[in-house]
């Protein structure tokens, strides 16, 4: 330790007469100009133009800090710090002003612009992704650290984070800027990072407008919000409201609605054989459902529990919670429809939920409703009582954690498919989960859909539907995906795609017209990002093509070009996921909140804007 003070010593005189450097001047960013964003969003607490008296302080690594104009963003200094590993330890730097800076107001975020040193997406074994945090002391003189973000970028971005509740209890009574803490740079050779304005700032969050989209193509459930699509016109899609009801291959299947005392019995008959799907109101989960296979109606039944502690599960104290008690305040069939209307409970929370139950072909279609924001999630739960069970999984249909599996097992004269799919057209959850799991306890071949607090604390009200299919044909399972016919259908379906990454144009146009030598003619070809971005500024949200290929004039010849010389189909690339902060539209109030009220982080050095956006 005391060889670590004096090095930290020996680096700090170094480092705290911050001097002019050689001379060289970076360029700032140019959508920055575009824009005209001359200042930044916040007034910076600390802006680094003098920095004398900053030193470095420092744990297993070797660091020095200087003043600089080698990149710009804000004003004509930023800070460079140089820095790598020694020892074996965790390695840490710290960059400490003369003496702590007051901070007279209370606040709520922390802003840091950093210059970065690597790319996420091709991780550098060379180049560790360190932990940027800054270090305050509350009005009680105790020091704590707000972490920033890891360093996954180059070129600027900004760092952006909310306080924890905690935290801002603890400012509200004013604080100090105490410095900046880099951790996780082990790497024996040096590395670089710049920094400008760090900001202190209480968010502002001023209600805001969205324009309204058509409305939806599909009948919300009673009560349901239409959300944004509120507007003129109506959306194409779904074409149908079952929306993704898997098929039945024999038109003349047919089906039966029996009452069971409170409960109901769904029948599905085919050429195949006879499903039969029961429930029984006695607990208020889904274990009251089973379900029953014949391969003819005069053979043995197969019987089964496809949903064992599933169904709506409670926002408790504890997190998600089953019910431990079920109230049936009514059970009603009608038209078809089984409707059971429950009072369910947990140690410290309740809510009513309605289940409401029928058959569409061979589909038990489970539909909740539960409004008021007292439920955590809709699980489909585990399937009890299947032969020889294994799970096969589908590339093409993500969830949260894992994809949506189809449960195989063994029947009396064959294999049969059990499948479960949420209606996404129709789902209010904050997501969609999905888990794997074929052991003693049974088989969990989906997850269900999440409800998460909004950045105000409350959930979205519960609406789903749920469709469970169990078949001898594999493909009577898998959802329908009802969207209209493309107009591009006669062109897509005859070429080969391929998103480009634009380089050299001039060395793009070699390779494909080398493409088109070799016969290859019937291609789709859409310019990657790099279209709109020389390095690691923006590329979404901007409608001028990158200046390094030549602006709008490179990238109208070369489409020219890809079109009329070479014959190829070929368009621009487009993004509503990413949003970078170097862009000349810039605004938090476009980025998505998580949760914990942060801006939602994307790829790398990009926030998430807020889907609403993306149609306006």
């Amino acid at each position: 330790m005391k060889m670590a003070i004096i090095l930290a010593m020996c680096l700090a005189c170094a480092a705290t007469a911050a001097t002019e450097d050689d001379g060289t001047v970076g360029v700032r960013p140019y959508e920055l100009d575009w824009a005209g964003r001359t200042q930044d969003d916040h007034p910076p607490l600390v802006d680094f133009e003098d920095m004398t008296g900053w030193t470095v302080a420092v744990t297993n690594s070797v660091a020095t800090l200087q003043r600089t104009r080698e990149q710009q963003i804000w004003g004509r200094y930023v800070a460079k710090l140089t820095y790598r590993g020694e020892g074996t330890g965790r390695a840490e730097v710290r960059i400490l002003p003369p003496q702590p800076i007051p901070i007279r107001q209370p606040f709520d975020a922390v802003s840091l612009w950093c210059y970065g040193n690597n790319w996420g997406y091709a991780p550098d074994p060379s180049t560790p992704q360190v932990q940027i945090s800054a270090l305050f002391l509350d009005a009680e003189g105790r020091e704590f650290a707000v972490f920033l973000y890891h360093v996954d970028w180059t070129e600027w971005y900004l760092l952006h984070r909310r306080l924890t509740p905690e935290q801002i209890e603890r400012v509200r009574n004013g604080a100090s800027f105490v410095g900046l803490l880099i951790a996780g740079g082990r790497q024996p050779e040096d590395r670089v990072l710049y920094f400008d304005n760090l900001a202190v700032f209480t968010e502002d969050f001023a209600p805001l407008t969205f324009a309204p989209r058509p409305k939806r193509n599909i009948t919300p459930f009673p009560g349901q919000s239409e959300g944004t699509n509120t507007g003129p016109g109506q959306l194409p899609f779904p074409t149908t409201e079952t929306t993704i009801l898997p098929p039945v291959s024999d038109p003349k299947a047919a089906t039966q609605t029996l009452a069971d005392g409170e409960g109901v019995r769904f029948i599905c008959s085919d050429r195949t054989g006879v499903v039969e799907y029961a429930y029984r109101p006695k607990t208020g989960r889904w274990d009251d459902i089973e379900i029953v296979w014949r391969a003819r109606p005069d053979t043995e039944a197969l019987r089964f529990r496809p949903c064992m502690e599933g169904g709506v599960l409670l926002a408790s104290a504890s997190g998600p919670a089953l019910p431990e008690r079920g109230e049936l305040l009514s059970a009603r069939l009608e038209d078809g429809v089984l409707e059971a209307r429950w009072r369910l409970h947990v140690a410290n929370a309740q809510a009513e939920v309605t289940y409401r139950f029928r058959l569409w072909g061979k589909s038990l279609v489970m539909d909740v409703l539960a409004p008021g924001g007292n439920v955590a999630e809709v699980r489909y739960g585990r399937a009890v009582g299947l032969k020889n069970p294994r799970l096969v999984t589908h590339p093409f249909y993500p969830a949260d954690g894992g994809r949506p599996a189809t449960a195989v097992f063994d029947g009396p004269s064959g294999p049969l498919f059990l499948m479960g799919n949420t209606d996404w057209y129709r789902t209010n959850a904050s997501s969609m989960w999905a888990v794997n799991v074929s052991d003693e306890g049974g088989v969990t071949y989906n997850g269900g859909t999440r409800y998460i607090p909004l950045t105000n604390g409350k959930r979205n009200d519960c609406f789903e539907r749920f469709l469970l299919t169990l078949s001898p044909v594999f493909e009577e399972c898998l959802p329908a995906i009802p969207n209209p016919e493309s107009p591009w259908k006669k062109i897509t379906g005859t070429h080969v795609w391929r998103p480009h990454g634009a380089g050299n144009r001039e060395a793009d146009k070699r390779f494909w017209a080398d493409i088109r030598r070799h016969g290859i003619t019937k291609m789709v070809v859409t310019d990657h990002e790099t279209m709109w971005r020389d390095g690691g500024e923006s590329f979404t949200f901007r409608t001028r093509a990158a200046p390094g290929k030549g602006g709008d004039e490179g990238a109208r010849e070369y489409s020219r070009f890809m079109q009329d010389t070479l014959g190829f189909v070929y368009g621009p690339y487009n993004n509503f996921t990413d949003f970078a902060p170097v862009n000349e539209y810039w605004s938090t109030d476009m980025i998505a909140r998580d949760p914990q009220n942060q801006l939602q982080h994307a790829w790398m050095r990009c926030y998430a804007p807020k889907p609403a956006r993306a149609v306006e």
